[in-house]
């Protein structure tokens, strides 16, 4: 049998390409990220037709344009009956992760996202919308909130390496870490 690889998406909503040491940017001081970036696949020449944090997060999890996927500005829901990447890694036999910022699901921005509206994702750790970085909550797989201290990347950071650690050895996963900042 062949090992399927775990796959590891890492967002970091609204960051500009050269804000990073690995972009060759000499006053933006990013080791952690310049290392995962050197190990990884880093995408070089991507372009967004659609620059905004929820289109272009709808379109990066569905493969559609913001036109078709129907979250074409922030605060819009995207279509959850679409498929998605989510939908994919399952098909083929991969646990679907989500932690981090979802901003997908429309108004209000601190509600509980429901299971028919994450686009399939099946462990969820998620933050419909907030940008108050110093107070962080997230909604589990049951829509309980919970509140965390610290700085919010940092909690979704652990909860993504919690995540890691609960995964069984012959089953791959994919896994989504979607961090608010630079915003």
């Amino acid at each position: 049998m062949t090992t399927r690889p775990n796959l590891l998406f890492v967002f970091s909503d609204q960051h500009r390409w050269c804000d990073l040491g690995c972009a060759g940017n000499n006053e933006v001081v990013s080791p952690h990220l310049d290392a995962f970036a050197g190990e990884g696949i880093r995408f070089d020449a991507a372009y967004s037709n659609c620059p905004l944090c929820v289109p272009a997060r709808g379109t990066l999890l569905t493969g559609l344009h913001a036109l078709k996927h129907r979250a074409v500005a922030n605060d819009l829901p995207v279509d959850h009956t679409l498929d998605s990447l989510a939908t994919h890694l399952r098909e083929s036999g991969y646990r679907a992760g989500y932690v981090g910022k979802w901003h997908l699901a429309g108004i209000p921005r601190d509600q509980a996202v429901p299971p028919e509206k994450r686009l399939g994702f099946e462990d969820w750790k998620v933050r419909q919308c907030s940008h108050d970085y110093m107070h962080p909550t997230y909604h589990d797989e049951e829509g309980v909130e919970h509140p965390c201290e610290g700085y919010e990347p940092v909690v979704q950071t652990d909860l993504a390496l919690e995540f890691l650690r609960n995964q069984k050895e012959d089953n791959p996963w994919g896994l989504v870490l979607s961090w608010g900042p630079p915003h």
